[in-house]
C-alpha cells in the first residue's frame, strides 16, 4: 500500500467470512483520500514555472501551462556569446552581441554588423538587392550586377559576358562613360622612376593599338605597335575599324629609322613623296668641297659630302 494511505491492506482476510464494517471503513477511507487528492493543486516550480492547477474530479486531461524563466537557465558559453538550441541542446555559437552591435566570428564587433569570414546572400527572387547608406544600391540579377548611386549607374557588370561599364553598360571588356573633361586620370607615385601605363599581349602575330574614334565624323586614328615592335601612327580609318597597315602615316622602326609614307625607311629619316620646308633647314656642319672640275674630282667630292649629310644614299659616279 502507498505510504501515507489509511486504507487497511489486511482486509478482507481471504478464506473466512469478514465483517461488513471492515469494508465500510476501507470504502470510507478511500473516498476521503480521493476527495483530498481532487482538492489538491499541482504546480511546476524551478526553471519551468506554472500556475497552480487543481486536479479536480473531471475526466479531461490535466493541462499545466508553463513559463520559462530565462534567469534560471544556465548555458555554457563565453561572455556576450549568443546561445541556440540544436537537437534539444543549448550551446554557444560564433555570434556575439555587444552594445547594439552583432559580430559573426568576432567577439568584439566594431560596427553594427561585423563579419569575420565570407558572406553569402541569396534572394528567393531574381534579384539580390543591397542598400548601403541612403543613396548607394547594389542590384544583382542573372544577367547584370549594377552599382547605383542616387539613381545613377556607377558600375554595370554583365555577368555572362564579363564586361564592366563605368557610368553605363559596356559594349567592350571595359568601357568608361564620362561627363567631365578628364575622363581617366592615373597618378604615378614612384619617384625617380620611368612610370608606365602598360598594354601587353602574349599572342603571336598580334598588334597593340590605341585608337581615337570620332563618331560624328566617322573617323578613327591612333598609334599602334606591331608584332615586331615597330611603332606606327594611323589616320583615316572608318568607324569601328582597327588600326591596319593601310592607314599607316608615320612608321618608326626598332632601329630608330623614321619613315613618312614609307613602311620600311632605309635611313634615319625616309620620306616617300615630296617635302615642303618653311624656314631654315640646318644640315650639320657644312663641308668644304675641293677638286678639279676638269677631272671630275670636284663632282665626286660633292657627292661624297651630300652622302655624308644623308641627302643621298649612293655616292658612286655614273
Amino acid at each position: 500500500m502507498t505510504v501515507g494511505s489509511n486504507v487497511n491492506p489486511n482486509f478482507p482476510i481471504p478464506g473466512i467470512d469478514n465483517s461488513s464494517r471492515g469494508f465500510r471503513d476501507n470504502f470510507a477511507t478511500i473516498k476521503q483520500e480521493l476527495e483530498n487528492l481532487q482538492s489538491k493543486n499541482i504546480q511546476l516550480a524551478g526553471s519551468l514555472i506554472s500556475n497552480p492547477i487543481q486536479i479536480g474530479n473531471g475526466t479531461s486531461d490535466i493541462v499545466i501551462p508553463v513559463d520559462v524563466s530565462l534567469a534560471n537557465i544556465q548555458a555554457a558559453g563565453s561572455n556576450l556569446q549568443v546561445q541556440y538550441n540544436f537537437n534539444g541542446v543549448i550551446s554557444g555559437s560564433s555570434i556575439y552581441y555587444n552594445a547594439g552591435s552583432v559580430g559573426i566570428g568576432s567577439s568584439q564587433p566594431q560596427q553594427t554588423l561585423d563579419v569575420v569570414g565570407n558572406a553569402r546572400v541569396v534572394s528567393p527572387s531574381e534579384n539580390t538587392f543591397f542598400r548601403l547608406g541612403s543613396v548607394f544600391y547594389i542590384n544583382s540579377a542573372s544577367n547584370t550586377t549594377t552599382f547605383t548611386n542616387n539613381g545613377t549607374n556607377v558600375v554595370v557588370i554583365n555577368n555572362s559576358l564579363h564586361t564592366v561599364g563605368i557610368g553605363s553598360a559596356a559594349t567592350a571588356q571595359l568601357e568608361v562613360w564620362s561627363t567631365t573633361n578628364d575622363v581617366v586620370k592615373i597618378h604615378a607615385a614612384q619617384n625617380n622612376q620611368d612610370n608606365t601605363i602598360r598594354v601587353t599581349t602574349d599572342v603571336s602575330n598580334s598588334t597593340l593599338g590605341l585608337a581615337f574614334e570620332q563618331t560624328n565624323t566617322n573617323r578613327v586614328g591612333g598609334i599602334r605597335m606591331d608584332q615586331n615592335g615597330n611603332i606606327s601612327i594611323h589616320a583615316g580609318e572608318d568607324m569601328f575599324a582597327n588600326l591596319s597597315n593601310t592607314s599607316r602615316v608615320i612608321n618608326i622602326l626598332t632601329n630608330h629609322n623614321v619613315g613618312i609614307g614609307s613602311a620600311l625607311p632605309q635611313t634615319n629619316f625616309d620620306v616617300a613623296g615630296n617635302a615642303k620646308i618653311s624656314g631654315t633647314l640646318a644640315v650639320g656642319t657644312i663641308p668644304t668641297i675641293t677638286g678639279s672640275r676638269t677631272d671630275g674630282s670636284a663632282l665626286l667630292n660633292l657627292l661624297t659630302a651630300l652622302a655624308a649629310m644623308g641627302l643621298i644614299i649612293d655616292n658612286s659616279t655614273p
